[in-house]
């Protein structure tokens, strides 16, 4: 797991760049969609890590596009309210890096 952790945090840290300052708002919103659908994953807990470490840097470096697509619908539910329903399980985790990441 720590294996898992410090690759996906080097790959979601260089993401990150790529969303500073990005004009490509399709690409922030593809990524979005994409966290939050790995959310939803109840078996894969290296997705669901995968998915709040992308949310940590997309609303850290891209925080206009991110905060415009969590007011949006988001794959055909209600915006913020889905982000939320989403986060919290993840904040339940089984696995404590998932938790400790959805923290942060």
């Amino acid at each position: 797991a720590n294996v898992d952790f410090l690759f996906l945090s080097s790959v979601t840290r260089s993401l990150g760049k790529i969303f500073l300052g990005s004009s490509n708002v399709d690409f922030v919103e593809c990524e979005v969609i994409r966290a939050m659908e790995w959310l939803k994953t109840k078996e894969r807990s290296d997705r669901r890590l995968a998915a709040v470490l992308t949310i940590k840097e997309l609303a850290q470096n891209a925080p206009t596009a991110f905060y415009s697509k969590m007011n949006q619908t988001v794959m055909g539910q209600g915006g913020t309210d889905e982000f939320l329903t989403q986060i919290f399980p993840a904040l339940r985790d089984p696995q404590p890096i998932v938790r400790a990441c959805a923290a942060d």
